[in-house]
């Protein structure tokens, strides 16, 4: 089974993850890199590459990413420094991909083995030290392999790779690498352009469905086996399957967004886990490529074992980041292979603005002896007399000490009569911070100035609230149920108010 590198964003970073082997449509460069190639359990001799050290390498079926042979260090023995390398062409200035899959045979009972690789032309390109999954299994066939990939770029007209295992006291454990490959880096994908939150098609009920590659509104890129499929849900009955139709990991997902430089967010999704694995638990990676600090966190869903749509079990995750730029991109990735009858769900999508509290707002806008003060910063005090008091001003979005300014009108409330066939309603629209949690804004109702209904029994609102364009309130428009152009109607009065 083949899957693609993962590629993009995460270019020169490291990434380590369970699963198979990536099998490359782009030309390897290495010779043999698949361990393919005899002889087999021959002991310092592997075809096409040079043994070196204490040269304790064989071609074996110790595990294997593909199709059944892999190169093993340290065997027969107790042993480290034992070393592989392989040399190849290459284009000064090029930038390259180089990939393998590292694993352990057996139990070791010394230290966790580590692998050392490097990369090196006129100078040294790549140079890490990576411990090993340990699975302990008594056939090769359950071994566990990690995949590992970075970039670099060559100074020279030829390059090494080179492999040496770390590690003493593990008579009984083998290192085992697999699946070794240089290839060109592909030209960058474009950048999507970025959507206005909220997020395009968060819920996943966007037409097409069941079309693995493709879900509207977002980017799947990796090895790409993601579809809008309805195996389970929170929102109302399709999601995005990852590792649909085969087995596979590093499946991605993705969508840019506009973003406020300094703005705090909130991003908000449910996963599960539709089938039964036969293999670890299943992971997914949220990232958020743009904020400060970069943002990744990776979750293990819950894991019913079910086929059955409906009993799919869903946990909801909720974390804040904050934007760095004007732009930010939030991507998803499957971590874990080895489960061919098991597809990891996302669903109900969101990123939101985060409304700060009321004293960060007053924080913000007032001196550190005016936020001491309450006779000034105070929930209902108003310190610049333009009627609206603090906590509305907070609600708003507006300066509690600038007066009102031309910029802040359009952020107040306003009175209208909108007509809707044959109905003439009288209207209140009115911002709010988006993502608001607070207490619910009142609109009270009265006759007379005097008596004011506050239980919002004449009110209802007007369709969903829509965002103003901010970056950080939305539009709420509410209406007196009763058209004014329909019998007697007494003088009606709207007045909004907000607890803290």
């Amino acid at each position: 089974m083949s899957r693609q590198p993962l590629y993009g964003k995460l270019l020169g970073s490291i990434l380590a993850t369970v699963g198979l082997s990536c099998h490359l449509s782009a030309q390897n460069l290495i010779t043999n890199g698949d361990f393919e190639i005899g002889p087999f359990q021959t002991n310092g001799t592997v075809a096409n590459w040079i043994v070196s050290g204490n040269a304790h390498i064989a071609v074996r079926q110790e595990g294997s990413t593909g199709p059944t042979h892999s190169a093993s260090f340290n065997v027969d023995g107790d042993s480290e420094g034992n070393v592989l390398s392989q040399s190849f062409s290459t284009m000064a200035g090029q930038t390259y991909v180089f990939e393998f899959d590292g694993g352990v045979w057996g139990q070791p009972s010394g230290a966790t083995p580590q692998i050392h690789f490097q990369v090196f032309g006129a100078g040294s390109e790549v140079d890490g030290t990576v411990p090993l999954p340990i699975a302990d299994p008594t056939d090769p066939s359950g071994i566990e392999f990690h995949h590992y990939f970075r970039t670099f770029t060559a100074d020279s007209s030829t390059t090494t790779v080179r492999f040496t295992d770390v590690g003493l006291g593990n008579g009984s454990a083998d290192v085992v690498l697999d699946s070794v490959s240089v290839i060109v880096a592909p030209s960058p994908t474009p950048v999507p352009t970025p959507t206005t939150l909220p997020l395009t098609n968060g819920d996943f009920e966007t037409w097409p469905f069941n079309n693995p590659g493709t879900v509207a509104g977002w980017t799947v890129s990796g090895s790409g086996h993601i579809e809008t499929i309805s195996q389970g849900a929170t929102s109302p009955i399709h999601s995005a399957g990852f590792s649909t139709g085969s087995d596979s990991l590093n499946n991605i997902l993705s969508q840019t967004f506009l973003t406020t430089n300094g703005q705090i967010y909130t991003l908000d999704f449910d996963a599960g886990v539709f089938g039964q694995r036969s293999g670890a638990p299943l992971q997914l990676q949220a990232q958020i490529l743009g904020s400060s600090p970069f943002f990744s966190q990776a979750v293990t869903p819950p894991d019913a074992g079910t086929y059955h749509p409906f009993l799919v079990s869903f946990m909801h995750y909720h974390f804040t980041f904050t934007a760095n730029s004007s732009t930010a991109t939030v991507q998803f990735t499957d971590l874990v292979g080895n489960n061919p009858f098991a597809d990891l769900m996302l669903d109900s999508v969101s990123i939101l603005p985060q409304p700060p509290s009321f004293i960060q707002w007053q924080m913000a806008n007032f001196t550190p002896q005016q936020v001491a003060d309450a006779n000034v910063s105070g929930w209902n005090k108003d310190p610049d007399q333009d009627g609206v008091p603090n906590g509305l001003e907070y609600f708003f979005h507006t300066s509690p000490t600038a007066g009102s300014p031309s910029s802040d009108q359009n952020l107040l409330p306003r009175i209208s009569i909108n007509t809707t066939g044959n109905s003439s309603y009288l209207t209140l629209t009115y911002h709010r911070l988006l993502g608001w949690t607070g207490n619910a804004a009142v609109v009270a109702v009265s006759d007379n100035l005097v008596t004011w209904d506050i239980t919002q029994s004449q009110i209802e609102q007007v369709g969903s609230p829509t965002r103003s364009g901010d970056g950080y309130t939305e539009i709420v428009t509410v209406r007196v149920k009763t058209p004014i152009n329909q019998g007697p109607i007494v003088r009606k009065f709207l007045r909004l108010s907000l607890a803290p």
